[in-house]
């Protein structure tokens, strides 16, 4: 828990500083400075609220919005982050898709497993 804790700061303070220099060409700097320390407490406020709610949900609810946030993921690596997947459209992206589901899948079950 720790190390992902220290995982998490050690990502937001770059990502901060990078928000901030990105609003800096369309925004005042005060007002850049808010957004950017509006971005950086999500995440602390995030999880704040998790531990606050998460107990009291369903272990399928919990799971279904996990099931989203991975899927959200995924569809932003897919489409945003490969670039590539826009200009070579075929049965070969769509074969790679399934196995990385199929490897997830196995990935899932071997955990589970034990």
């Amino acid at each position: 828990g720790l190390m992902a804790a220290a995982g998490v700061i050690l990502h937001e303070l770059p990502e901060g500083a990078t928000t901030f220099a990105l609003l800096l060409n369309r925004l005042k700097p005060r007002t850049a400075l808010w957004l950017s320390i509006a971005v950086g407490l999500a995440t602390p406020v995030g999880a704040i609220v998790s531990v606050v709610v998460l107990p009291s949900m369903s272990k399928g609810v919990v799971g279904a919005l996990l099931a989203v946030a991975a899927g959200s993921f995924v569809y932003v690596g897919a489409s945003d982050l490969v670039p590539e997947t826009h200009t070579k459209k075929g049965w070969v992206n769509a074969v790679f898709l399934v196995l990385g589901a199929c490897l997830a899948f196995v990935m899932f079950e071997l955990v589970h497993a034990h």
